[in-house]
């Protein structure tokens, strides 16, 4: 970036240093010829189709001409940005941790964000135009692994900062964010997005553990061995996969009333638009919910076999 090529770096583990980075070409020129070195030229350098050539062949002599002091000013600027990019790791280093919280939604599968990679939006807001932007920069990078857009970055160091003031609630799919209750999380892709055809029933007959899957939703069901928690493997070996058709209740845990779907949904703190995942049935029993996990009604005793299960999104091809 503008901090140039660092000098010495460590990625992955790995130590990359590199030593002729601020001499001249005719310094390594010299060195090679001093000491009788063989050298590979890269016949690509010269080549003008691509914009580092045109740069330094044709615009970077022009800029010399124009403004001699050039090169002496943009090394200098390029080695304060680069002094500060250890400054900012070591606040981001300190700052996030005071940001991030538990995750509202605690169940979406094995696949889901970890919950203590969410951001507490409204403490968030609290900082200035500038520190908004960069905590979101940098908290992106972490939990997804790569960095989000610059006119993002823009728009929602002001959109969400909106929102939390009015106590609102927004969904970016592109980005995979969520804003709920003054959270703001990364779902890693697994959003309880229904398919096309979701309307139908799907009839499975469960035998073995492992990913089932439901190509009308657009996901597959993932059947996986639990200590605790699960059901009887006998009661999946006939399940329907549906829609909710409004009544349904579900029991969080033993001793607890059965609820409607929407306050159980509420009581997790679930998005609306996470709840339109299949409801997985036996017979009439309702046996899981996306987001709400397994009814308390249908677990197994303790100390037998028993299966769990995650509702996975867009993993149809496993």
């Amino acid at each position: 970036g503008l901090a140039g090529m660092p000098c010495d770096a460590c990625r992955d583990g790995v130590r990359w240093v590199r030593p002729w980075l601020d001499h001249p070409r005719t310094a390594i020129e010299a060195y090679v010829a001093a000491h009788g070195l063989t050298f590979i030229e890269d016949d690509s350098n010269a080549n003008p189709r691509f914009a580092r050539n045109r740069l330094r062949l044709s615009v970077w002599p022009a800029l010399l001409e124009a403004f001699p002091a050039a090169e002496v000013n943009l090394a200098a600027a390029a080695r304060r940005l680069s002094d500060a990019l250890p400054v900012m790791d070591v606040w981001r280093a300190q700052a996030l941790p005071q940001l991030r919280v538990d995750a509202l939604v605690s169940e979406f599968g094995p696949e889901s964000t970890p919950a203590s990679s969410a951001l507490n939006a409204q403490l968030w807001a609290t900082q200035s135009a500038a520190l908004r932007r960069e905590t979101l920069r940098h908290w992106y990078r972490d939990v997804a692994g790569k960095p989000m857009p610059a006119r993002w970055v823009e728009r929602l160091g002001e959109e969400i900062a909106r929102l939390v003031t009015t106590q609102g609630a927004a969904h970016w799919p592109g980005l995979r964010l969520s804003l709920y209750r003054g959270v703001l999380s990364w779902d890693g892709g697994s959003s309880v997005v229904a398919g096309a055809d979701a309307c139908s029933e799907v009839r499975l007959c469960v035998a073995v553990a492992g990913d089932w899957p439901v190509a009308s939703w657009g996901g597959c069901l993932r059947v996986r061995e639990v200590v605790s928690g699960g059901v009887p493997p006998s009661l999946l070996a006939e399940v329907v996969v549906r829609q909710r058709l409004g009544g349904e209740q579900f029991q969080m845990g033993a001793g607890r009333p059965p609820r409607s779907l929407k306050k159980q949904f509420q009581a997790l703190g679930v998005p609306a638009w996470q709840r339109s995942g299949p409801l997985v049935f036996a017979g009439e029993r309702l046996i899981y919910v996306p987001g709400l996990g397994i009814d308390a009604r249908t677990q197994a005793a303790e100390g037998v076999p028993q299966w769990s299960m995650d509702w996975l999104p867009g993993a149809i091809s496993q």
